[in-house]
């Protein structure tokens, strides 16, 4: 009975939670915020890299398309951070415990 009520709490407050979500209108991002990168600095493209930042882009997005949002597009504005914390999560993803 009890696992009963929590399931119907649950699916309650979930269902009320979706329906609240769908009337609210999106706000407008605020002048300074690019509409792309959704932070305050726009999107980089390789060709916006010097030498250095270039070879570090081509190890971290190779051919791919480009990363225009989160933490890795981000890391890009310095080349050097943006190596550590691609030989990081490569040794978490693939090294770790």
């Amino acid at each position: 009975m009890r696992n009963l009520f929590i399931f119907s709490l649950v699916i309650g407050l979930t269902t009320a939670g979706a329906a609240a979500a769908q009337d609210k209108k999106p706000q407008p991002l605020p002048p300074d915020v690019n509409p792309v990168s959704l932070t305050r600095l726009p999107p980089l493209t390789r060709n916006d890299l010097n030498d250095e930042g270039k070879a570090v882009y081509d190890k971290i997005v190779g051919p791919g398309p480009a990363l225009t949002s989160g933490p890795v597009a981000l890391s890009l504005y310095s080349p050097k951070i943006a190596q550590v914390f691609s030989d990081l999560n490569g040794f978490l993803r693939y090294n770790g415990d």
